[in-house]
């Protein structure tokens, strides 16, 4: 429902209904159809308090709109050739060989081989021992 104020006298305003449907939704909800017809149905109620005359033949549309949908052919689509596999593969191993120079030249691959402990550890001497070393 719209209401439409203020028409010019001797105006023809032009109403425009608009609408979508979605190429994916129609292949999803109606697979095995080849088309659908859509009807839209528009009518106009004068207000006749406003002195305005009213001719009922007038006052309806309808319109029917066909809608195909743009189905995808199962042959549309054909596969890559080899030789574009095979340089994109190529590239590929050159990048990634790329990457680990880069890594190993920064250091990443050295790890920190600690060949003595980096804690103190202590050490237990019998007391005789600690007397014998200083010499008392």
């Amino acid at each position: 429902m719209c209401h439409i104020n203020f028409i010019d006298v001797n105006s023809s305003p032009v109403i425009d209904f608009r609408a979508r449907l979605w190429n994916s939704t129609f292949i999803e909800e109606y697979p095995n159809v080849e088309y659908v017809e859509i009807k839209s149905n528009g009518r106009l109620e004068v207000d006749e308090s406003q002195g305005i005359d009213d001719d009922p033949a007038n006052n309806q549309a309808s319109v029917a709109t066909m809608a195909y949908p743009d189905r995808p052919t199962i042959g549309d689509t054909r596969p890559a050739p080899w030789w574009i596999i095979i340089v994109a593969v190529i590239i590929g191993l050159l990048i990634l060989a790329l990457i680990i120079l880069i890594l190993r030249k920064v250091g990443f691959f050295k790890r920190n081989r600690v060949e003595e402990p980096s804690l103190h550890v202590a050490q237990l001497k019998h007391e005789r021992e600690q007397w014998a070393d200083t010499g008392f």
